[in-house]
């Protein structure tokens, strides 16, 4: 495990908890009540059980994810001039 432990409580929601070990780059948190005392151990395993692994495929950043090439077209083009501008657009139509 990391050093120093990373606690976290155990009325912390999943989504938190998560968040937390992506700030903390780890994978494990023990879980403490509000005392300090030992309730348990969280991993990133439990979380993958609990919310499915397609919420951690979602819970990538935006950059690793996102669409990079974005077709534009100038304000003043109408419909007509934009699909006509579309690229693929011939292939799309015959699909």
């Amino acid at each position: 495990m990391t050093s120093p432990i990373v606690t976290i409580h155990g009325n912390l929601n999943v989504y938190e908890a998560y968040n937390l070990m992506l700030t903390n780059k780890i994978r494990h948190h023990v879980v403490v009540d509000q005392g300090g005392k030992l309730l348990g151990v969280m991993s990133q395993s439990d979380l993958i059980n609990i919310l499915g692994l397609e919420y951690f495929m979602e819970m990538r950043k935006i950059e690793q994810v996102m669409t990079r090439k974005v077709v534009t077209i100038p304000r003043m083009f109408t419909l007509p001039m934009s699909w006509s501008a579309w690229p693929g657009r011939e292939s799309a139509a015959s699909s």
